[in-house]
């Protein structure tokens, strides 16, 4: 699921990829990425995404991803939590959790034809699935290791 959105900025977005890493810093985010501006309906990625770290080691982040291509669009919308164990003075390991939805849309009723019958297959199809995911983030000095598992439940399809 994950791999249909295009991650433009990827080290200033690892918030979208791993939920730990909402809430290490205070930080917002906004996003939007045109291709083939001249046509209509043409690839389009737009992101945003909030995060704050909480008292007693909390961290929180909210995130919105949307990616419409001609008749589809996709939009994933999660909130993440995370926890800061202290390790040591140079090392600290943040464990997240992720929950959301994410919702596809197909309209193929949007194109243009020249034909005046109507095709019966062409249906609006959408659907929504839970997001549910997990992640871990560990840094030591200048050192970091990320490790998530952004959907940790079975899409359909």
């Amino acid at each position: 699921m994950w791999s249909v959105f295009n991650y433009a900025n990827f080290s200033q977005q690892l918030q979208f990829i791993n939920p730990a890493f909402s809430g290490i810093e205070t930080k917002a985010l906004l996003s939007t990425r045109n291709q083939w501006m001249s046509i209509d309906n043409a690839p389009q990625t737009t992101s945003f995404a909030v995060s704050s770290p909480l008292k007693n080691n909390l961290g929180v982040g909210l995130n919105v991803l949307s990616n419409s291509m001609f008749v589809q669009s996709r939009t994933i919308a999660s909130a993440d939590i995370s926890y800061k164990l202290t390790i040591s003075e140079q090392s600290e390991i943040y464990l997240g959790l992720r929950g959301g939805g994410y919702f596809y849309r197909a309209d193929p009723l949007s194109l243009s034809t020249s034909s005046q019958l109507t095709d019966p297959s062409q249906q609006v199809q959408a659907s929504f699935a839970p997001v549910i995911g997990a992640g871990l983030f560990w840094t030591f000095n200048n050192f970091w290791l990320s490790y998530s598992a952004p959907q940790l439940v079975k899409l359909g399809n």
